[in-house]
């Protein structure tokens, strides 16, 4: 009977696999399934020089950057060194908060996520923290060191965080907090698929602690099933016995404790890996909170040990998300968003109205109208209605939680708009919320069913209009934007600029014009190509559209744009689900077709889109574009 069981559980092992019984597929709600971001942790020597510290954390997040790195950690008290007693007292916080606020101000500036080891000094009351900056530039708090080594100059913290980087949930804890598991198990309980970890240890000659420092680092990634990034400071190779130096190495650990990079003791460098983010899967700890559906499946149970599982969510309200709302005083100001200078003005008389436009105008770009369109023809359709919003993988409450934040914000142009069903369109309810930004107009398009719902592939046409003096008058009452016409360029001069492009796409990475013609041409982006696939058996029609545009090679994604004749301005826009780009003349529009479908009767869809326009390069547009839609790789 022994053996027998023995057989049995090798065959078991052998068909399914250990991994595939304690993986979950299952990854974070905010994460894009594909998603791979790259990080930095900084290992920098610092000391009790507060302008030379900020000096190489300035030069690490450039780097870092550079680099394509979205997101850079730095070691515990990396800008005013680890203070032991009354050495607090020898740091100019006045100094320390115009730092910190300079180094988080990078962030916007370079389109890079900042955690930043640090100490503050807020009403006679110390705090060892590590202060948060999004790679937009938001501050969203900071977390205080909940375990203390003995440092009794410091207030104690509260317990664990969760917050949102990249795209990303992730947490952090500081150095003597890696010795209470619980601290990050939480904050991957929450849904945290990164562990973040400011360290200064003890200096190298502690070699009976390093073997300690190392497998507590490994344990906190594997038996989470998450990555772990640690930063810390390095030896200081003329005094490795030195107050307020470590011992170095640095480290990425994947889930199943591998090390991803990793510096030496005395490097001075970014330790940098590319993390994949479907990996962190976090399945045993969503084990622990009854959420692993493949264990709970495996034993037939609804939870497999109910007790542990109400303790661990107990636990779960010591959770604080940081999200910009409790934030220093001193740091405050880092948060205030530049005021947009777009407006955006809807349709007054009934014949406006019909058209569907809105207008938008740019106080730091004179003279230049621009005009979006929300309906007009017909939709392109394929596939079958999803029985239900679990089987089209939609989430109620986070479309509520997305409408409820952008209508919310000063200064939203709401757009709406009912589709009466007849022989092309289904009856449905389309909602615009459109945010002017720093950098253009943030969209949000809720799309509401009626009793027949959306098949899987529902596209339809968005235009951004933008007509140049030359156009008829019907169009310029809507948009007039000499900047952006290539209509108005080539008829300036035919002979100098009648095969210049102002419009421009983005093919294996690289910005590629859509050639300059009056015949109507487009591309296809992934999505494109799979429904142009199903709709043609495999066989790519070469026209697609209502205005039979041809085809050219595909595309990365539905990012398309504009640039004036110095390429010193940019106008483009991206949605979400687009499936095909095109340029119209004369009308000199922009269209994107995205996909609304996949919706059950009486349910919704939200999907995201921008308009794009500022004072800037193509590569800032990528910039731009790269972190407000962070792509699969």
């Amino acid at each position: 009977m022994k053996c027998r069981n023995i057989l049995m559980n090798i065959l078991f092992l052998s068909l399914f696999g250990i991994g595939s019984l304690f993986a979950q597929t299952k990854v974070s709600d905010i994460s894009e399934e594909g998603k791979i971001i790259k990080v930095a942790a900084a290992q920098i020597l610092s000391n009790w020089d507060i302008d030379h510290n900020e000096e190489k954390i300035t030069d690490a997040v450039i780097e870092a950057a550079k680099q394509g790195c979205e997101v850079i950690l730095f070691h515990e008290g990396c800008l005013t060194n680890f203070p032991v007693g009354d050495d607090i007292k020898r740091i100019d916080f006045e100094k320390v908060r115009a730092a910190e606020r300079r180094i988080l101000s990078l962030s916007r500036e370079h389109h890079i996520a900042i955690l930043l080891g640090s100490s503050s000094e807020e009403e006679g009351s110390y705090y060892n923290h590590v202060v948060i900056a999004d790679e937009h530039g938001k501050i969203l708090g900071r977390y205080i060191k909940t375990w203390r080594a003995g440092e009794k100059s410091y207030e104690a913290g509260s317990g664990p965080v969760i917050f949102t980087v990249a795209g990303v949930e992730a947490t952090v804890i500081i150095c003597h907090d890696l010795r209470y598991p619980e601290l990050a198990r939480l904050g991957v309980a929450s849904g945290a698929q990164i562990v973040f970890i400011a360290n200064n240890e003890s200096v190298l000659v502690s070699e009976n602690k390093l073997l300690g420092y190392r497998s507590m680092q490994i344990a906190r990634a594997t038996e989470s099933m998450v990555y772990s990034v640690m930063a810390n400071a390095p030896a200081d190779p003329e005094d490795v016995d030195r107050y307020n130096c470590s011992h170095g190495n640095s480290k990425i650990v994947d889930p199943l404790g591998n090390i991803v990079d990793e510096a030496g003791s005395f490097e001075e460098r970014l330790v940098i890996g590319e993390l994949e983010l479907e990996r962190a899967h976090r399945s045993t700890v969503l084990r622990t909170i009854g959420e692993n559906e493949k264990i709970n499946e495996y034993y037939d149970v609804e939870c497999e040990n109910l007790p542990y599982r109400n303790w661990m969510r107990e636990g779960l309200k010591l959770v604080v998300r940081l999200d910009g709302t409790d934030v220093p005083a001193y740091l405050t100001v880092s948060n205030s968003e530049p005021k947009s200078s777009i407006h955006i003005q809807g349709a007054e008389s009934a014949w406006d109205k019909a058209q569907n436009f809105a207008t938008l105008t740019n106080e730091q770009h004179p003279d230049n109208r621009i005009g979006y369109r929300f309906h007009e023809h017909h939709p392109s359709v394929y596939g079958s209605v999803p029985e239900s919003a679990e089987e089209a993988g939609i989430n109620v409450d986070e479309i509520a939680r997305m409408e409820n934040a952008i209508k919310n914000q000063e200064g939203v142009y709401i757009h709406q708009r009912h589709i009466q069903e007849d022989s092309l369109w289904s009856e449905q309810s389309w909602t615009f919320y459109m945010n002017p930004v720093q950098d253009g107009v943030e969209i949000l398009f809720i799309i509401e069913t009626d009793e027949r719902g959306l098949p899987e592939y529902y596209g339809i046409q968005q235009c951004f209009r933008m007509s140049g003096a030359s156009n008829a008058e019907w169009r310029k009452h809507f948009a007039n934007t000499p900047a952006f016409s290539e209509y108005d360029l080539w008829k300036k001069d035919s002979a100098k600029y009648g095969n210049k492009s102002l419009t421009f796409v983005v093919r294996n990475g690289e910005w590629q014009e859509i050639p300059a013609t009056s015949k109507t041409l487009g591309a296809r982006t992934p999505l494109g190509i799979e429904i142009d696939s199903k709709l043609s058996n495999g066989k790519l029609m070469n026209i697609v559209g209502p205005y039979k545009a041809e085809m050219l090679l595909p595309i990365d994604n539905g990012l398309i744009t504009r640039t004036d004749l110095n390429n010193s301005w940019i106008c483009g826009v991206h949605w979400e689900n687009t499936s095909h780009v095109t340029d119209h003349h004369p009308a000199d529009c922009l269209h994107s077709v995205v996909n609304i479908g996949n919706i059950p009767p009486f349910s919704k869809r939200a999907i995201r889109g921008k308009i794009y326009w500022f004072k800037g390069s193509k590569q800032d547009l990528l910039w731009d574009f790269q972190r407000d839609f962070p792509s699969k790789k």
